[in-house]
């Protein structure tokens, strides 16, 4: 008798089937869902995703779970890295339907300066 394995799968193939999670920062003194369980956060998050149409390929972004941090910032766990980019690049549209308190802004990304020249030459 003759055993065939079958092969090892890459980490991408792995890493697909893998949650992912994003976080979600939360302004100083936030305490608007202190009151509500993760199952609620999770539901309405993802009927505000719904009103949204918030998709990739046809495939509508939920959030299959949450936890609130102890520094109030919500992690928010997905069935895949695509869908968490989604949310965390996209915060701006949803966050504030789904919270008027938690309304953020686009991602920002810094420019780091090399040298800064101290003289400068008159022409």
């Amino acid at each position: 008798l003759s055993l065939t394995t079958a092969p090892i799968p890459s980490n991408a193939e792995l890493n697909k089937f893998k949650p992912s999670s994003c976080v979600i920062h939360t302004p100083p003194g936030f305490n608007a869902l202190d009151t509500a369980s993760a199952t609620n956060i999770t539901t309405s998050i993802n009927k505000t995703l719904a009103s949204i149409n918030a998709n990739i390929d046809s495939v509508p972004i939920e959030a299959t779970g949450i936890v609130v941090l102890p520094s109030k910032d919500l992690k928010i766990y997905t069935s895949s890295r695509i869908k968490a980019c989604w949310i965390l690049d996209n915060k701006h549209h949803w966050t504030g339907l789904f919270c008027p308190s938690l309304a953020t802004f686009p991602n920002s990304y810094p420019v780091l300066l090399h040298a800064i020249p101290a003289h400068y030459k008159k022409f």
